[in-house]
């Protein structure tokens, strides 16, 4: 795992932005502590920073050269099947000089070009360069595990593995409208969009490849998605799935350093850690203890879970406080605006597992491959309404007064019902559009200012490949492309890089990926039920406590410290009048009516408004 960084200049004036590269590759330190490396030449220059896992010796080191000097890979990832790859290349001819995966992928890519990108099971981010040719290949893995960003003008293209190291280059750095509403809209700005201007992010499975002044971006890989799904019966399907998983794992065990995995106690993450144990007998397992606040509190459920399975479990208490102490440093770590607050816990959690391990492999995926997500259910029951959705619109105005947040098992219920009161009588592309999103569809312009507001529910056709989705392996397939990427591995590749971890998600597994998508919707979630295939698939080797527990998310108690713990800050900073980089952006009397309404614990979706602004608020200080 690394940060990749680099600048292929046009003309004399972009040659000069190269002055730039070693300021870009020192932001990067994080993301590889272990070493440092550039390549330097008239046309292109790339930088490296590496976290050195698969032949940790010197012979790893990157930018890496071919024998001949020819060819420069400058990567970020794992390549699983490098040991499968690595024969046929060396029958060929080709003479290794290390045990590393870079140089395999390397060698691949000398012999196949983009071509290669198809053999790879794994995650990445790269730039492989010719040097006699001048051509340059940029490319990213399937699902968008690794970040890639850049930046291109007349005068050159610049890349790197994160926003921050572009932004060391001298861009000019200007807010982008319709980013900025994505943004208020989901938490999060998905590919290809970002905060500033003219920064794109590589789409997943997306290749660039830089000829001259020519650039062109192509699409190498794009999910599987069958109409018509494979039938075959549960019990056929589900055993394939764990021949699939246990596969996927076995491959992301690989690893010359310490590796372990996160254990919450629920079903995803749960399964990996079985898995893992299975094929590693004293695999560690962590989890963290949310000190006193019993509702957000899993570690009692993880602790069972590692008993009943066997690992070597860690359980790390989190006082308040240290969560809040961590904040300072967890809002500046997203290098572009990012509001899904459990990266606070995320980042908490890689924190303290760095202290142990250097490889982790977690359950991310699985709620959107496998129906998961409480939003599903809200999906397939506004498409079948019966009694209990009949009351819950009924009651719903009368919540209109009650808190609404997270926090507790009562306003998160209140929080649910008048959410799901909303989306029942949209149509199916709003639908889907409000079950997306933590603030609501029409907030974006209600507090932005006339400058800013954009509809950005125009980009959905651009964003998600169904914009009016009907049925749930739809919807899968939407949060595939936008949530998965934009969302759950960014949160995860911020959090545990910017911790120097790297984390592996086997449900990822393009190969597993491709077969649940073959599968019909009725096998994954139906109303009441989630999870079924899965749960069908390991039924057997959990805790039944795990299958039956309702589900739950990652959570912070948010709106408590905004009303308690940060209150100063809500009132004489962060949604201050005076001197608020927020300001040009933003409605200020509206920004006042939110405050009010976070410090009362009153009305829709404040909380995740607030800490939507709050990060935003963050990030604008830093623009230069």
């Amino acid at each position: 795992m690394c940060g990749i960084t680099g600048i292929y200049p046009f003309n004399e004036i972009g040659k000069f932005n190269s002055i730039n590269l070693q300021r870009s590759i020192e932001s990067l330190n994080h993301r590889g502590p272990d070493a440092s490396g550039s390549f330097l030449s008239d046309k292109a220059q790339f930088g490296h920073t590496r976290l050195a896992i698969i032949d940790t010796s010197e012979l790893g080191n990157q930018p890496m050269k071919d024998g001949s000097g020819r060819y420069i890979l400058s990567f970020n990832g794992e390549i699983y099947n490098y040991r499968e790859l690595k024969p046929e290349l060396v029958n060929s001819g080709v003479k290794f000089r290390s045990e590393t995966d870079t140089e395999v992928l390397l060698q691949l890519l000398i012999k196949k070009g983009e071509d290669a990108l198809n053999d790879l099971n794994g995650f990445f981010s790269l730039a492989f360069y010719d040097s006699h040719e001048e051509k340059l290949l940029l490319a990213r893995d399937r699902f968008g595990i690794k970040p890639l960003v850049y930046f291109q003008d007349d005068d050159k293209l610049v890349f790197a593995s994160e926003l921050s190291a572009l932004r060391k280059y001298g861009l000019p750095e200007v807010i982008d409208p319709a980013s900025l509403n994505l943004f208020l809209q989901l938490n999060y700005i998905p590919a290809p969009f970002s905060i500033l201007k003219g920064f794109k992010k590589l789409e997943p499975g997306h290749l660039l490849s830089i000829n001259g002044k020519e650039v062109s971006k192509k699409c190498w890989y794009k999910p599987l998605f069958k109409k018509e799904t494979d039938e075959k019966p549960l019990e056929e399907n589900s055993k394939l799935i764990r021949e699939l998983v246990f596969s996927s794992v076995e491959k992301r065990l690989v690893a010359d350093v310490p590796l372990g995995g996160f254990l919450s106690g629920g079903i995803d993450s749960s399964i990996i850690a079985f898995v893992a144990n299975q094929l590693a007998p004293g695999f560690k397992t962590f989890s963290i203890a949310m000190e006193g606040n019993e509702y957000l509190d899993e570690s009692a459920y993880a602790k069972e879970v590692a008993q009943h399975i066997g690992t070597d479990h860690s359980t790390i208490g989190l006082k308040p406080e240290y969560l809040l102490n961590s904040l300072e440093k967890i809002l500046v770590t997203g290098d572009e605006p990012f509001a899904d607050s459990s990266l606070i816990a995320v980042h908490a959690v890689s924190r303290e597992t760095r202290k142990h391990v250097t490889v982790a492999l977690s359950g991310d995926g699985a709620d959107e491959l496998f129906g998961g997500y409480l939003k599903y259910q809200a999906f397939l029951r506004t498409q079948n309404i019966g009694p209990s959705e009949r009351l819950a619109i009924i009651v719903a105005p009368l919540l209109k007064a009650t808190p609404q947040n997270r926090d507790g098992k009562f306003s998160n219920l209140s929080r649910r019902i008048r959410k799901f009161s909303r989306i029942a009588r949209l149509a199916p592309g709003l639908k889907y559009w409000e079950l997306s999103s933590p603030t609501g569809i029409p907030w974006p312009d209600e507090i932005l200012s006339a400058d800013y507001s954009t509809d950005t529910f125009r980009l959905r056709e651009e964003l998600i490949p169904f914009a009016e989705p009907k049925l749930l392996n739809e919807v899968l397939e939407n949060d595939l492309r936008l949530v998965v990427e934009g969302d759950m591995l960014r949160k995860v590749d911020l959090a545990s890089m910017s911790n120097s971890l790297e984390v592996r998600v086997p449900f990822l597994d393009h190969v597993l990926v491709e077969n649940v998508q073959a599968i019909g919707q009725g096998q994954k979630a139906i109303k009441g039920k989630s999870k079924i295939l899965l749960r069908e698939a390991f039924k057997n080797n959990l805790p039944q406590n795990v299958f039956k527990r309702p589900k739950k998310g990652f959570e912070v108690p948010l709106g408590s410290w905004l009303r308690n713990e940060l209150k100063s800050k809500v009132e004489d900073q962060w949604f201050s009048a005076k001197n608020n980089p927020l300001e040009p952006y933003v409605d200020m009397d509206r920004l006042e009516v939110l405050k009010k309404e976070i410090l009362h614990n009153k009305g829709q979706n404040q909380d995740e408004r607030g800490w939507a602004l709050i990060c935003l608020y963050e990030f604008l200080k830093t623009l230069s």
